[in-house]
């Protein structure tokens, strides 16, 4: 099957279910060096945060970590941003685009997610809200799990097909009471409400497409090791975004960066233009 075939019929999936799951996307070799280095930038931000008492998640809690800005660490996050197949599935499906962020999303493991078990309590929701002057899609998320994602370690929980409709009394977080855990501080909407909700289960070095605004979650981690995925994150200039990537890049980067990966990154000086030990 050539590439544009495939392309094609990952595309479909994507449009018709909210995500794709292409395998063999990196090389065992290239997982264990992104996983290498992505290590040592997640333990500099602990560090960071915890020297300051600053938490830079920028809106995901806890059980899952979210460290970003990899752009701005090393070259081999850039040319992972830059890869022609994501660049080719990121132009096809959203048209004009930019980089929102290079990060980095691990599921931790925790003991009272653990106790929900795999079909608990989750926080479905989705990434951004409904545009009322633009049709979506609006964004694309490129997962590239460095551990495998399995149920028993959290892998992402999507409904099928829910990025195409909005739910009746949209949203559910304003219509629908949720349910909590005994022994948890957290909630989710209860899964009744979401009968064809599956775990997308998939190999490290596999690329897994998904449509943020499909709704989803990260599962509960009942395993005892951290379930971690490396994100490329693309989106429309109708969304804000979270960081001016362009700033942090121009003026934090650890190493030169190429004008055209430049330009692909948020520009907006009303977002943060740092982050973390990039200061």
């Amino acid at each position: 099957m050539t590439t544009a075939t495939q392309i094609t019929n990952d595309l479909y999936c994507l449009s018709s279910a909210g995500f794709a799951i292409i395998p063999d996307f990196l090389s065992p070799e290239t997982v264990s060096s992104l996983q290498k280095k992505t290590e040592a930038w997640i333990e500099e931000v602990r560090a960071y945060e915890k020297a300051t008492s600053e938490s830079v998640g920028y809106g995901s809690g806890w059980p899952l970590e979210n460290i970003r800005c990899l752009y701005a660490i090393d070259e081999a996050f850039r040319a992972l941003a830059m890869d022609a197949r994501l660049q080719a599935y990121a132009h096809s499906y959203l048209g004009e685009y930019e980089i929102g962020d290079v990060q980095v999303l691990s599921n931790m493991p925790d003991e009272r997610y653990a106790r929900l078990g795999p079909q608990g309590p989750v926080h479905f929701h989705r990434d951004h809200v409904w545009q009322e002057d633009q049709d979506p899609p609006y964004a694309l998320h490129c997962f590239m799990p460095l551990t495998d994602m399995t149920r028993e370690n959290g892998a992402t929980v999507i409904v099928p097909g829910s990025h195409r409709t909005r739910e009746p009394n949209y949203p559910f977080a304003e219509s629908e009471e949720r349910e909590r855990a005994d022994d948890n501080s957290t909630s989710g909407f209860r899964r009744r409400l979401f009968p064809s909700s599956i775990s997308l289960e998939a190999p490290s070095g596999s690329l897994v497409l998904i449509d943020p605004m499909a709704i989803h979650s990260q599962g509960n981690n009942i395993s005892e090791t951290p379930r971690t995925v490396l994100n490329v994150a693309f989106k429309q200039r109708c969304l804000r975004g979270q960081l001016n990537g362009h700033a942090i890049a121009m003026n934090y980067s650890r190493a030169e960066v190429d004008p055209d990966f430049l330009k692909t990154l948020v520009c907006n000086d009303a977002l943060p233009g740092t982050y973390g030990p990039l200061e």
